[in-house]
């Protein structure tokens, strides 16, 4: 597991071999949450098991000011993040400007994806930025989002 954190003024690489040694993403995420991040623009989270939506509400509530998401993970894992950022009434992250997803692979499941785009898109909180590993996932996300990147690194 490997968590970057970009804030404002600074950038942190959890050393997860220390006292996280052990630990879920949602487990150290949670702790996160106690410092003062509220500054944080970047979160990047690879893990083989990522947090629940739930816990992904209660995370994303409070990092309010996040600009870049990255998540990678299986597609079964990443669910509860884009249910958290798709359904509360009050939309997380309103700052949030690009999705990270080139190590998901997708099979059938992008609509998950473009649902959430669209979704955003309604709620006048458009994403800049889709980066993904395959240009066959697109499935019409295209114009739900301003730009969308390609990865030509193997997953």
């Amino acid at each position: 597991m490997n968590i970057l954190l970009h804030s404002v003024d600074e950038r942190h690489e959890i050393d997860l071999q220390g006292p996280f040694k052990g630990r879920t993403a949602g487990h150290v995420l949670s702790e996160l949450m106690k410092y003062s991040l509220s500054r944080l623009v970047v979160l990047d989270v690879a893990a083989s098991k990522l947090p629940s939506s739930k816990e992904w509400m209660r995370i994303l509530g409070s990092w309010t000011q996040l600009k870049v998401l990255g998540l990678h993970s299986s597609i079964a894992e990443l669910h509860g993040a884009l249910y958290a950022l798709r359904y509360p009434e009050k939309l997380l992250c309103p700052s949030l400007r690009e999705l990270n997803l080139t190590e998901v692979v997708f099979l059938k499941e992008f609509y998950a994806v473009r649902d959430l785009l669209q979704d955003r898109d309604r709620r006048g909180a458009r994403l800049n930025i889709l980066k993904i590993h395959d240009r066959a996932d697109l499935e019409g996300v295209e114009k739900f989002v301003d730009e969308v990147e390609i990865s030509d690194k193997p997953i």
